[in-house]
């Protein structure tokens, strides 16, 4: 790993530091064998650095530092609770994820339901369980903070029935008493016992209560008769006060936007307001400084065909990219708009089959035949390999236990493997360390994009219509092996100093050299 001159003092010396008192306590030479309780030989790397007189010596660095990113951009999200030693968990486990996302748990509502009253703790038994459990699997956790408990909840949001919603705005008089509360789990789960740092405030925030049930799970902060901002603006002062408090509870901490539904960059129907304008009312409202990642959803539904569900004709987000390329535009150009640039994440997403109790004409949903199956598996991998090529900093799926929300699940009704489960788990094995490099051309038809780490190179590709077949060619001399979608073995025997890869329209994997 060369280290520029600029960089290498910041890069380097936490580690010299590090190595040095080790060598202390070992007797050990920097660079020298290693034995006994020091890290062995085979888990440091060379690295170059310069001295005072630029002249280069060389030092050894963990691998820790070769494998950046240190926590794979995929993740998901059970709807059962992973405890040690459950079929989800261990199905879990198995992916390789670098997120697992909290969005039932913690509930205002139920943990204070009077108003001053103490915390009840004991409604998180479950939870931290699931934290303890899930503490050395090499996930980051993702926490959502949602529900508030009538007392704060702003008399006048009711639903369409007149009744009062837990899910709707809080009153400014209560912000403090929110702030507080959060400051307190914050503070509880901190610690090395369960080490959450990453809290998302509420869960798709830009709905109006008048569109959902009374204490629904998701909402309710819009205001459809706020043309302006659709009550974002609230919002963003209720987000000011809160990232405030978390902050100051753990320095340490990122506090994520409740991800937003934004179904739609520009909705025409006056009845239904204008959700869109959502983070442009929490970037008016002065919250940009007091908040780190701005969260996204985005969902799509099988009808019947294979087809590229992210990207469908007649799509309300066609015209910037589909669902996860432009939903991710579109948030950040309301951003540039501000002078705000902060990551985006597609904290939940999924590909379901709408059953004929919601739509007369899904009978194929009933239940999903095959092909249905194969489609989703085609559609984690495109829409994820898409969403690293945008610098989207991850993706959550939703969910992994099944049969899941519109058959949503990664896992069936048994918690045994999908296709789509294998699909995932072969994606996070051949790019979930890699970083994204370019769009190589495989030629007309085929959409492909390169990821590499050092010496090793990854291209994923695919055709782009579905009756579309080719035959692309990689230099003998380049190729390394290549995989089709659930990571079986292609068989290409060389012709002449190439090899021949057929590509269809589902995924396929190419190791080669730079």
């Amino acid at each position: 790993m060369h280290i520029s001159p600029k960089s290498w003092r910041a890069a380097v010396f936490p580690t010299l530091i590090l190595a040095l008192l080790l060598g202390a306590a070992y007797g050990k030479v920097l660079g020298s064998a290693v034995t006994g309780n020091s890290p062995s030989a085979s888990n440091l790397t060379p690295a170059t650095a310069p001295d005072q007189t630029g002249e280069v010596f060389s030092v050894y660095l963990p691998k820790m530092y070769i494998s950046h990113p240190w926590t794979v951009a995929f993740g998901i999200e059970s709807t059962t609770a992973l405890w040690e030693g459950s079929t989800v968990t261990n199905r879990t486990i198995d992916t390789r994820s670098g997120w697992v996302r909290y969005g039932w748990q913690i509930s205002w509502r139920d943990m204070q339901p009077v108003e001053g009253g103490d915390i009840n703790w004991d409604y998180l038994a479950s939870f931290e369980k699931e934290l303890r459990d899930m503490r050395n699997s090499g996930t980051r956790p993702v926490v959502v903070i949602k529900d508030s408990p009538h007392w704060a909840v702003d008399p006048t949001a009711r639903d369409s029935d007149g009744v009062l919603t837990s899910c709707g705005p809080i009153l400014p008089d209560y912000y403090d008493d929110f702030a507080a509360f959060v400051s307190q789990v914050v503070n509880h789960y901190k610690t090395d016992e369960f080490n959450v740092h990453d809290w998302e405030i509420g869960n798709e925030p830009d709905v109006d209560p008048d569109l959902v049930p009374p204490d629904y799970i998701f909402g309710c902060w819009g205001d459809i008769d706020d043309t302006a901002y659709y009550g974002g603006d609230e919002f963003g002062q209720m987000l000011i006060v809160v990232s405030q408090a978390i902050k100051q509870a753990d320095p340490t901490a990122r506090v994520w936007i409740g991800g937003l539904l934004l179904a739609q960059p520009n909705t025409t129907n006056p009845a239904h307001g204008k959700p869109e304008n959502f983070l442009r009312g929490i970037l008016a409202a002065g919250a940009a400084p007091h908040i780190d990642i701005v969260a996204y959803h985005w969902h799509s539904s099988y009808w019947n065909a294979t087809d590229d569900y992210d990207n469908s004709a007649n799509g309300p987000w066609d015209a910037w990219g589909g669902g996860i390329l432009g939903k991710a535009r579109f948030l950040r150009q309301i951003m540039a708009d501000y002078g705000v640039s902060k990551p985006v994440f597609l904290n939940e997403s999924g590909f379901g089959c709408i059953p004929s109790s919601e739509n007369i004409f899904s009978t194929w949903c009933e239940p999903p035949d095959a092909l249905f199956f194969e489609n989703q598996a085609y559609y984690i991998v495109r829409t994820y390999v898409r969403g690293l090529s945008e610098d989207v900093m991850g993706m959550i799926w939703y969910s992994i236990n099944g049969p899941g929300w519109r058959n949503t699940g990664l896992l069936d009704a048994l918690q045994l493997p999908r296709p789509a489960y294998n699909a995932y788990k072969h994606l996070v094995q051949r790019v979930g360390s890699l970083t994204y490099q370019s769009k190589p051309d495989y030629g007309a038809g085929i959409e492909a994009y390169s990821f590499s780490r050092q010496s090793q190179r990854t291209d994923v590709l695919w055709a782009i219509e579905a009756s579309a077949s080719f035959t692309v060619t990689v230099p003998s001399s380049a190729f390394i092996a290549a995989y089709d979608l659930f990571g079986n073995p292609i068989d290409s025997q060389p012709v002449g100093d190439s090899h021949p890869i057929p590509v269809g329209f589902s995924p396929v994997y190419i190791l080669r050299t730079p």
